[in-house]
């Protein structure tokens, strides 16, 4: 992963937008990746979501189960705030791993596979190793197509539009969500003293 990385250092704004780009694909494509022919590498996003507004510096994060669905996430996304860290579960080979991935620099953390095999330390020492590698190697792949379709000479014309319609998904919604109902719009307000009360 260290061209990758070296690219992210660089241009930390892409591990950030590789992180809407996961939630993006999740919810369009399934979050499944062909990574060759044969093989498949899932990833979705869990846990923890953290935002932050760089104008403000304000920071957002949101925990939970499902927490992409969480009416605070869609907000910060319709905000424009930065999806900064990621919970992520990534299904390789068949195991689920859970951990945090960090935007500006894509560092990995709280790494939580299944229980290493082996019937001595070491055996499943040299298991969790291959774990992490394997998980390591994982997100390097995915991170390579996200690239590849970053870079496209189309992606300003169909990527990048694709993306905002999704992101206004969000803003819409929100609006939906705050919009008083017709009922609502035709309660007049109680008056000054009066207590206004709900069964």
């Amino acid at each position: 992963m260290a061209l990758e990385k070296q690219q992210v250092d660089e241009n930390p704004f892409l591990g950030e937008e590789f992180l809407t780009w996961l939630w993006w694909s999740a919810e369009t494509r399934g979050g499944v990746y062909a990574v060759t022919d044969d093989e498949r590498i899932g990833v979705a996003l869990d846990r923890v979501l953290e935002f932050r507004d760089d104008a403000t510096g304000v920071r957002v994060v949101v925990r939970g189960d499902a927490p992409t669905r969480a009416p605070e996430a869609r907000e910060a996304l319709s905000r424009g705030m930065r999806l900064e860290r990621a919970g992520l579960i990534v299904t390789v080979d068949e195991e689920n791993i859970a951990l945090t991935l960090d935007g500006p620099s894509l560092d990995l953390r709280s790494v939580k596979g299944e229980k290493p095999e082996g019937e001595t330390f070491e055996e499943r020492d040299a298991a969790a190793l291959a774990t992490l590698f394997g998980l390591t190697d994982a997100i390097d792949r995915v991170f390579r197509l996200f690239l590849r379709e970053r870079v496209s000479a189309n992606f300003p014309s169909e990527g990048a539009p694709e993306l905002l319609r999704w992101m206004r998904t969000a803003t819409d919604a929100r609006k939906r969500r705050l919009a008083p109902t017709a009922v609502e719009a035709e309660t007049p307000a109680p008056e000054v003293g009066e207590r206004s009360t709900s069964v």
